[in-house]
Order: structure tokens, then sequence, then C-alpha cells
């Protein structure tokens, strides 16, 4: 049995399951947490069956640096207990309208400076959100759906 094969086709129909919970009825459910969510579980059952941090960045490609950040971002933040800083942070920008980074790293202030840059970083990358300007000057905002559709790491 090739368990690669088996593993892409587990998450193939996983996500034909969930884009078809996240649109029943004419919902439309929102999805931009699933990805991290995702990686974080697994992450977090690897390592329940005592696989080492080492061994899992590398099963998912990634330098073991990269993995620890990656965690750390996706991970409960400081500021908004219960929520994954990634998710807290979309969810200010998108409440906000157009926020400038200053005012992200003030309404998180109990979070690692270094993880919110990343997380921004993250949200602009997937093209869930746009940026303009550059360092203390930037500023951000929720891409519309067709933005984030046009956009190649987009929805």
């Amino acid at each position: 049995m090739n368990v690669r094969l088996l593993i892409d086709a587990i998450v193939r129909q996983t996500m034909v399951l969930i884009a078809q919970l996240a649109t029943s009825g004419g919902l439309r459910a929102p999805l931009a947490h699933v990805a991290g969510q995702a990686f974080l579980e697994l992450a977090r059952e690897l390592e329940a069956q005592g696989v080492p941090k080492k061994v899992s960045a590398d099963m998912f490609g990634m330098a073991l640096r990269t993995y620890q950040r990656r965690m750390q971002r996706l991970s409960q933040s400081r500021t908004d207990r219960g929520r994954s800083l990634w998710e807290a942070v979309l969810e200010f920008i998108e409440s906000g309208g157009v926020v400038s980074r200053e005012e992200v790293l003030r309404r998180f202030r109990y979070d690692d400076e270094a993880s919110l840059k990343g997380v921004l970083r993250d949200l602009v990358e997937s093209g869930l959100v746009f940026s303009s300007g550059s360092g203390r000057n930037a500023v951000y905002r929720v891409a519309t759906r067709e933005e984030a559709r046009r956009h190649p790491g987009g929805a």
C-alpha cells in the first residue's frame, strides 16, 4: 500500500467535505483559518505520538526554525485567549477597515512582535489581506472576495 497516495486521497475527500459544509444551504462560511488550523492540529498530533519537532519539520518540508515560528504564530494569542494569533489578527483587520501596523502592534501588545509580523506577512502572501507602505508605515485591509480569487495564493 502506498501511504502517500492514501494520505492524498483522505486529504482530498476531507477538503470536499469541508467545501460542501461551508456552502451548504447557500451558506458562505469563512474558511480563512482552515489551513492554519489543519497544520497546527496535525503538528500537535505528531508531537503527541512522540515525533520529534525536527522530524515533524522535515515531514512538512520546512527547516526547524521555520516550523517553530509557524507553530508559534498559529498557537493561541496571548492577547485574545482561546484563539490563534492568525485568526485574531485577521478579524481585527477585518473589523477595522484599514489598520496600520502600529494599531496591530498596539492591539496585540502582549504577543511577540516577530510573530505578529510573521502573521501579517502570511496574511498578505496568502492574498487574504492587502498591504500598502512598508515597515511601521504599513497599512492593511482585508481583500475582497474578488481580489482574493485573483491572487495566486488566495481562495
